[in-house]
């Protein structure tokens, strides 16, 4: 039976584990109704006058708002050796969600 590899987490899962205080409830809820303004005003189609430089403008100021814990950090390993030898990568810990996940369903293959 292959063993499975112990699972990371990033440095402030603990933090993350933690019922967020009242000011960062408030902030995140501010954090979300702003992002939610600013996509609600996004145009439909990007061929029309001016939407670029309103879809340019909304991308500006999204990517400095705040994410959310876990999401606020990222780990990033690298690990040489043979590019077919996946073993190292955690059981589950890759999703591919929708379209995907029905494609490589084993009960399918």
């Amino acid at each position: 039976m292959r063993q499975r590899a112990a699972k990371e987490v990033p440095g402030n899962a603990k933090a993350c584990a933690q019922a967020p205080s009242l000011t960062v409830v408030h902030e995140l809820h501010d954090t979300v109704d702003s992002a939610t303004r600013i996509l609600q005003g996004l145009p439909l189609v990007d061929n029309e006058s001016g939407a670029v430089e309103q879809l340019l403008r909304a991308n500006g100021i999204l990517r400095n708002l705040p994410w959310p814990c876990p999401f606020d950090e990222t780990l990033h390993r690298l690990c040489v050796g043979d590019a077919r030898n996946l073993t190292w990568i955690p059981e589950e810990s890759v999703s591919f969600g929708g379209y995907f996940s029905s494609l490589l369903d084993a009960e399918d293959i």
